[in-house]
Formats: C-alpha cells, sequence, structure tokens
C-alpha cells in the first residue's frame, strides 16, 4: 500500500506548477535501466526539460507536439496534457491493486474506478485544474505494472473539454498501450 501512495504523492509534488512550456522535445525516454520506456501516443511528444528524477521516481510530461514545439512537429492542437511518473525501484508486484490506488488518491475525490486488465483506472474530479492553466478539474490517472516498475499516468485537459469523460479514459488507455508497446521491445 505505501508503494502506491508514494506513487501518487509523489506524482502530485512533480506536478505542480508543471505545464509545457515550449522545448526540447522527444518520442520517448528511458527509465529504470532501459526497463521502462515512456513512449506517448502518437501526436504527442515528451517535453525533456520539465523530465525529473530523484527520490527514486521519475516524471515526464507529455502534451501535443505541435503545441510543445511551437508548430514545428505535427500533433494535435488540443491543449491536453498527459503525465508519467515511475517508481524506479523494482517490485515482485503483478497488477495494481485498484482499491490501493484509489485509496492513495482519495485528495482527488474519486469518482469512477475500474481495473481493465492488469490496469487500474481512475476518474478524479478534482485537482486538474492545477495542471493545465484554465483547466478541468475532472481528470484520469491509471496505474500499471511496467518490467516490474510501477506507472502511474495522469491525462488532464482544459475547462469544457472531454477529458474529465470517455475520451480521458481511452487516451489514458492508448498512453498505457504505448509505454508497454516500447517497453516490451526493450
Amino acid at each position: 500500500m505505501g508503494r502506491a501512495i508514494r506513487i501518487a504523492a509523489l506524482g502530485a509534488v512533480m506536478l505542480a506548477g508543471c505545464v509545457p512550456a515550449g522545448g526540447p522535445v522527444t518520442q520517448s525516454m528511458s527509465f529504470a535501466g532501459g526497463g521502462v520506456v515512456i513512449a506517448p501516443p502518437l501526436g504527442y511528444c515528451i517535453d525533456r526539460e520539465a523530465t525529473r528524477r530523484g527520490d527514486g521516481m521519475a516524471f515526464a510530461l507529455v502534451a501535443s507536439c505541435s503545441r510543445l514545439s511551437d508548430g514545428a512537429e505535427p500533433g494535435p492542437a488540443r491543449p491536453l496534457v498527459l503525465t508519467a511518473t515511475v517508481d524506479l525501484s523494482p517490485t515482485t508486484a503483478g497488477e495494481v491493486d485498484l482499491t490501493v490506488l484509489t485509496t492513495a488518491l482519495q485528495p482527488f475525490g474519486p469518482s469512477e474506478a475500474r481495473a481493465e486488465g492488469d490496469m487500474a483506472l481512475v476518474r478524479l474530479s478534482k485537482g486538474g485544474q492545477k495542471i493545465v492553466p484554465d483547466g478541468a478539474s475532472a481528470h484520469w490517472r491509471a496505474g500499471l505494472n511496467v518490467n516490474g516498475h510501477g506507472v502511474l499516468i495522469g491525462v488532464f485537459g482544459p475547462k469544457g473539454s472531454a477529458v474529465g469523460d470517455a475520451a480521458g479514459a481511452r487516451l489514458a488507455r492508448s498512453f498505457a498501450e504505448s509505454i508497454r508497446k516500447a517497453s516490451s521491445a526493450k
């Protein structure tokens, strides 16, 4: 239980004040000795300047390649922000426990939670506005285990966007699948 709380808490701390600034971007980044490869869905890139490593955790900020590169790279114009927090300490745990993750995310008002295979998916009603300027409070978090490392995904968007609805859940699934696929190729 402590591990899930640590991932959720550190993810929230690392996010404080983080918004895409338009800097060097990349399509993927490796963490945990190459065991976890953060690879965003098509059209999204990692903001290298917002990437953080420390205290046994790593954090990657992801947004539209077009927005991060001031239009130099193709990508959706939507001002959505994706995040990935990686626990760099290996674990023998398999699936992420939905109850543990939901409990860890309690301060953000879980309003929907479900297990989807080995991934735990939680819709939160509070906190998204702290990530995206003029953002929607509702957002999604997904927890999964990738090659023995816990990964917490976040999906955030502006007020009025569908990010707090099924569209946000689909994007979280797509991001999780991209991470799994890139990480299994290593």
